[in-house]
């Protein structure tokens, strides 16, 4: 579905009537958690979903973990997959705290680094190495703390947690 905000066309029952009429499967690339009714939610999941139905947490200031538990509560977690942006006002403990969090509900995240037009600059080796980790279904489930990731020989990237207060073992159940 090539629409950022499907739920919001005042037709979008007839439109998933007609795809499930259809057995149509459909990719839902942007679906936004925080407007989602649990109408819109049942009736999303009553679709054949092709790759997943994508949403995104960009914004780390916001708490989106009630939304998230209740969310899992429609919708089967294996058919989620949450766009995490990094790299544009966000700190590592923030970053690590929505993958985290997304774990929690058995969410798969997709780390994306903020680009700059205007103001090209280069990924850092963090941003590289966390979207490398995260991006990578079979790295990530292997290995579920970042902090024990070792995406080089020598280098663990528990290096760019020194002084961060966060915990992989805080989120587990």
């Amino acid at each position: 579905m090539l629409d950022n905000n499907f739920f919001a066309a005042p037709d979008w029952k007839k439109s998933v009537a007609w795809l499930r009429k259809r057995n149509q499967p459909v990719n839902f690339r942007g679906v936004d958690v925080r407007l989602l009714t649990d109408e819109q939610a049942i009736e999303l999941n009553t679709l054949k979903i092709k790759n997943g139905i994508c949403i995104a947490w960009d914004n780390p200031k916001q708490d989106l973990e009630p939304v998230l538990a209740h969310l899992v509560t429609l919708i089967k977690p294996y058919k989620l997959r949450c766009y995490v942006l990094v790299g544009f006002n966000s700190t590592v403990k923030e970053d690590l705290h929505r993958i985290y969090t997304l774990q929690k509900y058995n969410i798969l995240p997709y780390v994306m680094v903020y680009k700059d037009y205007d103001n090209p600059q280069e990924k850092t080796p963090y941003q590289k190495d966390l979207a490398r980790w995260a991006n990578n279904v079979f790295v990530y489930k292997k290995c579920p703390d970042f902090s024990n990731y070792s995406p080089r020989s020598g280098f663990k990237c528990s290096s760019y947690l020194e002084g961060v207060d966060i915990k992989y073992t805080d989120y587990i159940k």
